[in-house]
């Protein structure tokens, strides 16, 4: 059996940008450099809204639903890149926190009854349980202006993912525009 940090569970809100839009590329192309290097996984460029959702798909579709109506689309400023021991967040851009961030998080953790702390907004750029040396290697050869220069992430989409299993079995079952009620929520 392979290593259970690997492995998620229950379903994700992934915070994404709007399909093709030139800073989602750019960081596309990131990941997909790295996964391939380091022999990872690849995944989508967003931000975890909420993770670890036990809940039916229904329930949770129809509370992403809720939440993307709730705010309209925002901009989320890029601080620094940083790395973890995490296997989830190996190599990571920090996300600076905004007012409808904070909300939008708060409003999902409440909805699914769910401890909303520990939140550390960021954008992963490598799943990976490389060493500390190797992970911080990697973080200083990202040039972070060369993604700045689109400005911060744009938040145009709420994504539900399920999470349960290996990351290459992760799959969206839902897709919301920020701001646009949904009939299924």
């Amino acid at each position: 059996m392979g290593n259970t940090s690997h492995v998620g569970h229950g379903y994700s809100i992934w915070i994404m940008a709007g399909p093709g839009s030139a800073q989602a590329r750019s960081i596309s192309g990131i990941i997909a450099r790295l996964s391939k290097e380091h022999k990872t996984p690849y995944f989508e460029p967003h931000v975890t809204l909420i993770g670890s959702i036990r809940s039916s798909r229904y329930k949770a579709l129809r509370i992403a639903g809720a939440l993307a109506a709730s705010c309209n689309a925002f901009t989320l400023p890029l601080c620094r890149l940083g790395s973890s021991d995490a296997y989830f967040r190996s190599v990571f851009i920090r996300m600076r926190r905004t007012a409808a961030l904070e909300e939008l998080h708060a409003a999902a953790a409440d909805a699914f009854g769910m401890d909303g702390n520990g939140f550390m907004p960021h954008i992963s750029l490598l799943y990976s349980d490389s060493d500390g040396a190797c992970r911080r290697r990697i973080a200083k050869g990202i040039d972070l202006g060369a993604i700045s220069k689109y400005g911060g992430f744009r938040a145009q989409r709420l994504c539900l993912y399920s999470t349960t299993g290996a990351v290459r079995s992760w799959r969206c079952v839902g897709e919301f525009r920020l701001g646009v009620r949904d009939k299924r929520a």
